[in-house]
């Protein structure tokens, strides 16, 4: 109800144990999880194992997969477009995001950035 506190601190998801679910829920969430292993199978003892730390594969550091992108190379992609050509169903071409991109910017980096 609002405005009554919640006495306890939330659980996360994935270590909320199957008790404080109601019976029905229980049995759902059983139901469940034996259609999928059945479906599935369980994992055996494999026989054979690769180590892969003896592949001596070189490490890269891929930590910069994880940056933001860059308005600066985002406006380097919007040039590379074809003018008179749409690449998607939104028909709009890269002409349009060259001609108005000051005014779409902000918009297009934050979609950009939200996935």
């Amino acid at each position: 109800m609002p405005g009554q506190k919640n006495p306890s601190p939330p659980v996360p998801r994935n270590e909320i144990p199957l008790q404080a679910f109601p019976v029905k829920y229980v049995s759902e969430a059983t139901l469940i999880f034996d259609f999928y292993r059945n479906l599935l199978g369980e994992s055996l003892e494999r026989e054979v194992t690769v180590n892969l730390a003896e592949l001596k594969r070189p490490n890269l550091d891929l930590t910069e997969l994880d940056a933001p992108f860059a308005e600066e190379e985002v406006w380097k992609s919007i040039n590379s477009l074809p003018s008179c050509k749409a690449l998607g169903p939104d028909s709009f071409n890269g002409k349009f995001y060259r001609v108005y991109w000051q005014i779409i910017k902000v918009n297009v980096m934050a979609a950009i950035s939200a996935v």
